[in-house]
């Protein structure tokens, strides 16, 4: 066989295809990548070991999420299933916390009188907002204590999701509506008007794998990208919601969302341990910016927004695929709203339009999927890997919102 570079070309654009629908099989059977491992040594506090006065007043303000259909009501208690740690996890004589009871899914913060901050993708929709109850002092008191159930004034419900964006790899939280005001705990700062603080000491509060609450302290920024940092807290998938704090300013600096992998089975003794890393180790947890979360914090009424986008392009020819959801307010049900895809362009160093489709008649409140094909139009947009870009929802020519996005592209 004569092998020509036209050949090798086409082998190599077959590999890379492969490689790329197996990639995104994988990511569509595992799901958000959640945030779990120990960085040096576990940092991991209950409740009553914090000294600190302050701290254990956020810890007030730091619920916990449950599936209502795990709760049961005995008087004026609230009873979670009787399950402890290493029971669920399976994990090895010795793990720290294997007797504790795990009741949770993830974690949040108290940030306004009825409101609530999480991860987006612990709250999908409003269908699942009706199924989660939000509940306050899941923790130990005391050594040997059981945190096995919580008063009922301190359980809420969630009758409403107020907004929510998630990027697997980018910006993720969800703001809950509840459906009464707290009044007896304070909500807690969020810092979303400045830059993060590179040097600052963070600590993070929740729930890691259901727990009763944690407090993780002396964690650092590592990095920060688009619209989320890098941070190198003790964590674990039911962290996921759990703000993360300046302990200097006691504001939120971030939401916890995804990181490394939690636990590692011994195959010799036929169960898991939880992993651990050195201080500088691993991936790191990712964190979603509060300056993320600015314009969904001091909105005067329910605005339209872009939930969640993939942008998909074939680099030979330009031409892709974009899947977005939308949600959309009743004060904007009959206006025509338009969704903008731009590209950035090497040439001319700016953004520049490659589409702009009209939305067709969506349903209120609901996560409208959009999907519509695109041509990038010029080639040397496109850099091996992808390019950026960025969707704009507008109403004529105001712009309501804008997320800077990513075209993954293949060869």
């Amino acid at each position: 066989m004569i092998i020509t570079s036209k050949l090798i070309q086409r082998l190599l654009q077959i590999s890379v295809l492969l490689m790329f629908f197996c990639l995104t099989s994988l990511a569509s059977q595992t799901g958000p990548v959640l945030p779990h491992v120990i960085y040096g040594p576990d940092n991991r506090k209950d409740y009553y070991d914090i000294r600190d006065p302050d701290l254990k007043r956020l810890a007030d303000s730091t619920p916990a999420l449950f599936r209502k259909s795990n709760l049961k009501f005995q008087g004026d208690r609230v009873v979670f299933p009787s399950r402890n740690y290493g029971q669920v996890k399976r994990l090895c004589a010795g793990e720290p916390f294997v007797t504790q009871q795990v009741a949770s899914f993830c974690s949040g913060a108290l940030v306004g009188p009825d409101l609530v901050l999480t991860a987006g993708h612990c709250v999908n929709s409003q269908s699942d907002c009706s199924q989660v109850a939000i509940g306050f002092d899941y923790r130990l008191e005391k050594p040997g204590d059981s945190a096995g159930s919580i008063a009922d004034r301190d359980l809420y419900f969630c009758r409403k999701l107020e907004a929510r964006k998630y990027y697997v790899d980018g910006v993720d939280y969800a703001l809950l509506r509840l459906d009464r005001v707290v009044r007896d705990r304070a909500p807690i700062r969020v810092h979303a008007s400045g830059p993060l603080d590179r040097k600052a000491e963070l600590a993070v509060l929740g729930y890691p794998s259901g727990l009763p609450f944690k407090l993780t302290d002396q964690a650092n920024v590592r990095d920060v990208k688009a619209g989320h940092f890098i941070l190198d807290a003790d964590t674990f998938a039911g962290n996921s919601g759990s703000p993360v704090i300046n302990v200097r300013t006691l504001e939120i600096e971030g939401v916890l969302v995804r990181g490394d992998t939690d636990y590692l089975f011994d195959g010799a003794r036929g169960c898991s341990i939880e992993r651990h890393c050195t201080q500088k180790g691993c991936t790191g947890e990712s964190a979603t910016l509060a300056s993320a979360l600015a314009r969904a914090l001091h909105v005067k009424q329910p605005q339209p927004s872009i939930e969640g986008a993939t942008l998909i392009a074939d680099a030979l020819d330009g031409k892709g695929r974009a899947d977005v959801l939308v949600s959309i307010p009743e004060f904007y049900l009959r206006s025509q709203l338009v969704l903008e895809l731009s590209a950035w362009s090497r040439s001319s160093g700016r953004y520049e339009l490659v589409t702009s489709e009209k939305l067709p008649d969506l349903k209120m409140y609901s996560q409208n999927p959009v999907t519509f094909g695109f041509a990038l139009p010029e080639l040397e947009m496109m850099a091996w890997g992808g390019c950026k870009a960025q969707l704009s929802l507008k109403l004529g020519a105001e712009i309501l919102e804008t997320d800077q996005i990513y075209i993954r592209a293949f060869r």
